[in-house]
């Protein structure tokens, strides 16, 4: 299994956002003082982002803007 590359898929791309929105969050949290408020809201938005980027990436071509 570990010498067949593969895509990864959706699940891995709404953890990376999630991680990332939440090392963002710990930014945020900082600044506004307040670091329970800044790692979840950018663990939600991070997952929030990630999903539209999958949704984006999956849509067929040629189905719209």
């Amino acid at each position: 299994m570990a010498d067949s590359p593969q895509k990864p898929n959706a699940g891995t791309y709404v953890l990376y956002g999630v991680v990332a929105g939440m090392l963002a969050g710990v930014i945020v949290g900082v600044l506004i003082d307040n670091l329970s408020i800044g790692i979840g809201g950018g663990m939600f938005v991070g997952a929030l982002v990630s999903s539209i980027f999958i949704a984006r990436m999956n849509r067929p071509p040629g189905s719209g803007s």
